[in-house]
């Protein structure tokens, strides 16, 4: 067994250790794409009078070793750049362009980036300033609701997505790795389908089995022989779970698609009005 020396160096980069604070892939994505919006908000004119060597980038590596740098050399003066930035999103709550209950979630990834790097702040005080959180009124789809939302669906692409959805129970993001080799599916003596194992996040250490029912495995094997139709060929195990229509060939149908689809859908039969999406 060996150390390996890139993976010390790696030890000194801010973003790096940001990353490894976290486990799941799409919880890197989310707080990576939150934490550089943030960052590309500070301007480099706070920088050059720190006496920080500045160069024009939008790389968030780049911009989050800038930043950790500025919280060592003065980490009250990163607290009131953080205290800024939550009154500006603060403003936008006022003006109803904001969930007051997602400004935390904008201040985790910098909490994160900061914590990683052993740099303490007083994360207290910036928590009084969040705005007080609303009391959501969103619900899961009732049985009768998923049915209707079955019955107005235009094809078996949507029924499916529909039957696995809420069968399963698992975030919309994981439907962009759910692959083929992720479902075990189970039968009886007479060859009837008694439901199915489903594997969400497949290779992360968050990853864990859910189920799926067996009129969800039903529509699988149908959406099965579409796909053969379409392409030629049954998926294979490493094959996008559900593929786009768009394309003859396999591509997968990533969630921001399964979204719409679905929103879509009930729009369709007035189930309910369709959720505004937040800044």
């Amino acid at each position: 067994m060996e150390i390996s020396l890139e993976r010390i160096d790696q030890r000194d980069d801010p973003y790096q250790l940001f990353l490894d604070h976290f486990k799941n892939k799409e919880t890197k994505r989310k707080y990576g794409k939150l934490l550089l919006r943030f960052l590309s908000l500070i301007p480099t004119k706070i920088y050059k009078e720190a006496g920080i060597e500045t160069t024009l980038s939008c790389d968030v590596a780049v911009l989050a070793k800038r930043f950790v740098e500025l919280a060592n050399k003065n980490p009250k003066l990163v607290r009131n750049i953080i205290a800024s930035y939550l009154e500006e999103d603060k403003k936008l709550v006022d003006d109803e362009k904001l969930n007051p209950n997602t400004v935390p979630n904008h201040i985790k990834p910098i909490k994160a980036l900061l914590d990683s790097n052993n740099i303490a702040l007083h994360w207290k005080s910036l928590s009084r300033m969040y705005p007080r959180r609303k009391v959501t009124e969103d619900r899961g789809y009732a049985r009768e609701e998923l049915q209707r939302m079955i019955e107005a669906s235009p094809d078996i692409t949507d029924k499916l997505i529909i039957q696995i959805f809420s069968s399963a129970g698992f975030r919309l993001e994981a439907w962009d790795y759910l692959s083929w080799k992720d479902i075990i599916l189970f039968k009886d003596g007479s060859g009837s389908y008694k439901g199915a194992a489903l594997l969400v996040y497949r290779g992360d250490p968050e990853s864990y089995w859910t189920f799926i029912t067996p009129e969800a495995c039903n529509t699988l094997a149908n959406y099965r022989e579409v796909w053969k139709a379409d392409i030629g060929r049954y998926p294979l195990a490493n094959d996008p779970l559900i593929k786009t229509v768009r394309f003859p060939y396999v591509k997968r149908l990533n969630s921001k698609g399964i979204r719409r689809r679905i929103e879509k859908i009930v729009k369709k039969i007035s189930l309910r009005p369709i959720l505004k999406r937040e800044v």
